[in-house]
């Protein structure tokens, strides 16, 4: 069976990822990964309060994000701030909408 990391995000909606190494076996072909930033996709992950987009933002640089840009409100009543993991995949923290 293969190892993978599944969470539930409510209404029908999963998340899983799979180990690099089982992937070759799951997809019948060995796929291959970038080398820098990943511009292929980008995960958005929604933290509500605004507040919580410095403190998520923060967290996650402090244990190996890499910065794209810092958080900051943005002109469509948000705030936000994308940051990449160690292997380059593109990701935003975004807040709720406000007004």
């Amino acid at each position: 069976m293969w190892k993978q990391k599944l969470c539930e995000l409510g209404e029908g909606i999963r998340f899983s990822m799979f180990s690099r190494k089982e992937l070759p076996q799951l997809l019948g072909t060995t796929p291959e990964f970038p080398k820098k930033l990943n511009g292929t996709f980008e995960l958005a992950i929604n933290v509500g309060d605004p507040k919580n987009v410095d403190i998520k933002y923060h967290e996650i640089i402090s244990k190996g994000g890499k910065e794209i840009y810092p958080p900051r409100d943005e002109p469509w009543n948000m705030r936000s701030a994308m940051l990449a993991d160690p292997e380059g995949n593109i990701i935003e923290i975004a807040s709720d909408f406000w007004n």
